[in-house]
Parts: C-alpha cells; structure tokens; sequence
C-alpha cells in the first residue's frame, strides 16, 4: 500500500511561527522506525513546478519517485513495484518535464519522464525491449534538445519522441563521491572518454547524430585513470593519472578544436589536478594537492587563485562546491591539523577568499536561493553540526543554527533546496526515526530577494509577453511571481518564442532562466 506523508495541522501551525534560531521541525517519519527515508549514497533532487523531486523509501516501496511540494512528501510513482528500487537517476529538465533513468523488472533499463504526478510519469524508451536485466548508464541534455545515453555500451539519443541508437563502444558513468566525469556537452552535442579493454591509449570523441574521434592520448603503461572532462574556453580539459610514479603520461590534457590538437599544460613539471571544481563553460577549478588552487581556461598557464595545504585526495574524488555561473562557492580543504574553510571565486586570485572558517570539519552540500547561499558544518564524527547561511550582496557568513544532537552516524545534514520562507534538509541525527525530512526558518525573506546569478539577457518585453531574444536556440525557464513571493505560473520554451503574461493585473516579477543562469524583471502587466 502506498503511502501519503502530510503534515499534520499541529505541524502546519509549528511551521507557521517557526522564526530564527529555534529548533527545526520533523516533517515525520517515512519509513516508520529507525530504518532511514533517504540514502546519503544516491541522494539526488531536482526542482520541478514548484517542488523538488526526491527519492525516498517508505518500507514497502523501496527507493521510488516522490515530492516534496508546500511541507508535504507524497509518492510520485513505485516504477519497480514491490520492495525493490528502481535505480533513479540523472534527474535532467526539459521542455517542462523532469527525464530521468529508471529500472524495473518487465522493461529493465529504461528512459522516463515526469511531471510530478503519477498519472504524467511515463516511459519514454527502452533501448532493449529484449532485456530486462540490464540498466542504463547515465544521461546528459546536449545544446540540440537531445538526451544523450549509454546502455551495454552503445550510445544513444532521444529528444523525447524520436529515439535512436548512434553506436558505439562509449560508457557515461561517474561513481559516488568521485568525479569521474567521462562525457560532457561539446558543440551541440557530447563528448566522451573511452579505452577499449586492453587499450594502450584513452580516446577522446564527439557525437550529435555520428560518433567522430577527436584524438588520443600517448601511450599507457601500467595502470591509468582519467577523469574530469568538461568545456574550458579553448575546447575540452581532463587529468590523466598512470599509476607509476613519474610516467610522463600522467598530467591535464586540452583538446583544442581550432588546431585539431590534444596537448598536455602544466604550470610546472609537478603539476597534477586531483579534483577539479567546474565553474562556467569557460573556466574550471583545478586542486593540487598539498598546494593549492589554480584557474585553467585551457591555455597554457593556469592561474593559482588560492595558496595553501590542502587534503590529499584520490584522483577524481570530489569536493564540496556549488558553481553560481561567475562565482564558486567550495571547501578548501585543509592540510593536516588545519581548518577546514569555505571559500568564494570568480576565477582570479584578487576575486578569491575565505567566506568562513568552519568551527568543524566535515561539510555539508551547499545549495543557494536568491542572494543566499547554504552550508553546515561538522555532519559526521560526532561533532554538533552547524547551519550557515552567506549573504552575496553583503559578503556576511552567519551561524543561524546549532543543533544539540551529535552526528553520530555520516552525513547528518543534506540540504533539499528552499520554499517560501523555509529551508528543508535530510536529517538523521534522530536515529529513533532515521533519515528523514525537516524544515528551519533562518529568519530570512527567501521568496522576494534578487537571484543570486545575473545574465544579461536580450529581454523583449511586450504588452502581451516576453521573448528572449538570441542568436542560438536555447532552452529558457520562465517563472512568474507577485510580489509577495506567490507562484503565478511557469513556462518552458525556447529563446525568440513569445512567453504570455499570466492570468494577473499589475506587477509581477518574472524569473527568465537560461543555461542555469536566472534574470529577473519587474513587470507591469495592464488587462
């Protein structure tokens, strides 16, 4: 039997005076008992008309598709009937659906869609209609519309009615704490890492309907890792790390498309990337252990943003960070016996510095809304963890919450993302209830604040409606609010098509989203 969590009218009205620095509120117990709603291991959400898709367990369902919409988590839909998962993943938005990959026992591995109610999640493709034992890697939306895929090593695409297969061998995968990162978007469509077994040298290709190679590295000997591929300004960077010490091999290759060359570009012969934090399509973040930070844009001297000792990590392993467009937020890691700090960049070592010194180790991921940005501290060993919240239009860090519990077990606070005025995490320092949802109000106006990421759009603006107008085809999200916060309606489109005015009289704030970067205008609206 499915179940519905609702609040209950006594928790509506605890919600209703929640006000800074009080205790935050349970919104109660999923899976009944100590056993935790929600992994730390898969966790993974996505914003969805006004909700955030999750994915929790009740003890009869396994880990299936809910949301979280206005204090209340419901079931969207149990896609493997019974007590087994699905194996959700690769939340991606478009044309106002949420896609995602799922598997189940009559269809195996499968492309899905939702738009957050039971009766509009449905199968989009089943690569093998013949298989049912075999899931699908992961998915990427790519400049052209197309969903791009790998399953049993073939590659494929999909724009949501039309599907087809485009070949192979390729693999999209990225296991849990590690940023392996074998494909990314290039061009209008993806491009891969890939090394047959046995292989002496890695590939890296590009596809939007045929698969092209691009280039290869040297050769490898010895065991070799590689990871981190993304768009830099002159084309695409990843690291390569061979296991014996000294191989030449090792090091960051930028493929650049204008002389058709992959090069390697270090800013010294002991240069090694271990973990690389994205930023743009034009700059990423690279960490050196026990050196510190350094900008790359794919040319032949990274800039050093930030130096200090910092952790030694495995190649590929991931760091706290959330990319804001211009800016990132990230833990810079402390060297032994050092603090652990947050720090902000935008890419330059005069627009980097530290944001906070955490009282404690161990941080939380970070999320941001409007002008704010979110983090906790101290989420494992036992330490008390702390809430924190930045300010980016005053440059303040403040401590609005310090939880009496200890983290006794790991990863006690996971942030959801915010509605209204309130901030909802996933919790377990409860373990007579495990992990479960809760709710705080930081004392702060959430739903009215500027966005924290500006663009400078081509906005058209007419009596009727609005258009963004550019010279590429995009994907724009437009959301519309009073200003009081409330929603009065959301549209997806492309840019140069004409977004209409709700049903309202008056001003309205409307919210135009293009590439994950958000533009906000005050609109008066005469009917």
């Amino acid at each position: 039997m499915k179940r519905t969590l609702h609040l209950t009218v006594t928790l509506l009205l605890l919600l209703s005076v929640i006000t800074y620095g009080q205790t935050p509120v349970a919104l109660g117990d999923y899976n009944p008992g100590p056993e935790d709603a929600f992994s730390r291991f898969d966790f993974t959400t996505v914003e969805l008309d006004g909700g955030f898709l999750l994915l929790a367990d009740d003890g009869q369902t396994g880990a299936e598709l809910c949301i979280l919409r206005d204090g209340s988590l419901s079931l969207v839909k149990d896609i493997n009937p019974g007590t087994e998962s699905s194996d959700i993943g690769s939340f991606t938005e478009k044309d106002g659906w949420v896609y995602f990959t799922a598997f189940d026992t009559i269809n195996g591995g499968a492309i899905w869609r939702t738009d957050g109610t039971e009766a509009g999640t449905e199968l989009v493709f089943d690569p093998d209609t013949t298989n049912a034992t075999r899931n699908v890697d992961e998915m990427i939306l790519a400049e052209n519309g197309y969903l791009y895929f790998t399953y049993d090593l073939e590659l494929y695409r999909t724009n949501g009615s039309e599907h087809e297969r485009i070949g192979g061998p390729a693999r999209f995968s990225a296991p849990f704490n590690y940023r392996y990162d074998y494909f990314t978007t290039y061009e209008d469509g993806v491009a891969f890492l890939y090394a047959e077994s046995f292989a002496d040298s890695i590939s890296l290709f590009a596809a939007t309907d045929t698969i092209r190679r691009l280039a290869a590295t040297p050769e490898q000997d010895g065991s070799y890792t590689w990871f981190g591929l993304q768009n830099v300004r002159d084309g695409l960077i990843f690291s390569l790390v061979n296991s014996r010490p000294g191989r030449a091999q090792t090091g960051i290759y930028v493929y650049r498309p204008a002389a058709d060359t992959l090069v390697t570009v270090t800013a010294d012969d002991n240069i090694f990337i271990a973990s690389w934090l994205p930023m743009n399509d034009s700059l990423t973040i690279g960490m050196v252990s026990g050196d510190g930070y350094y900008a790359f844009t794919g040319d032949d001297n990274p800039t050093k943003i930030y130096d200090g000792s910092t952790t030694a990590l495995a190649a590929g392993q991931t760091i706290t960070n959330l990319s804001l467009g211009d800016q990132l937020i990230w833990q810079v890691n402390g060297g032994s016996f050092q603090d652990d700090l947050m720090g902000i960049t935008d890419g330059t070592p005069e627009g980097t510095r530290i944001i906070e010194e955490l009282e404690d180790p161990f941080p939380s991921n970070i999320i941001a809304t409007n002008r704010y940005v979110f983090f906790a501290s101290g989420t494992s060993n036992g330490f008390q963890p702390i809430l924190y919240y930045y300010d980016l239009e005053t440059g303040e860090t403040v401590e609005f919450y310090e939880a009496v519990e200890r983290s006794l077990n790991l990863t006690s606070i996971i942030f959801v993302g915010v509605q209204g005025d309130l901030i909802y995490y996933i919790s377990n320092l409860n373990p007579d209830t495990g992990r479960e949802l809760y709710a705080i109000d930081p004392g702060l106006d959430l739903s009215t604040s500027t966005p924290v990421v500006e663009e400078t759009l081509d906005l058209l603006l007419t009596p009727d409606g609005a258009t963004v107008r550019d010279d590429r085809d995009r994907e724009v999200r437009v959301n519309f609010f009073d200003l009081s916060g409330r929603n009065l309606g959301n549209l997806t489109g492309r840019t140069n098509q004409l977004f209409p005015y709700p049903d309202y009289r008056g001003v309205l704030v409307a919210l135009f989203t293009v590439d994950g970067r958000t533009t906000a205008r005050k609109i008066t609206v005469h009917r």
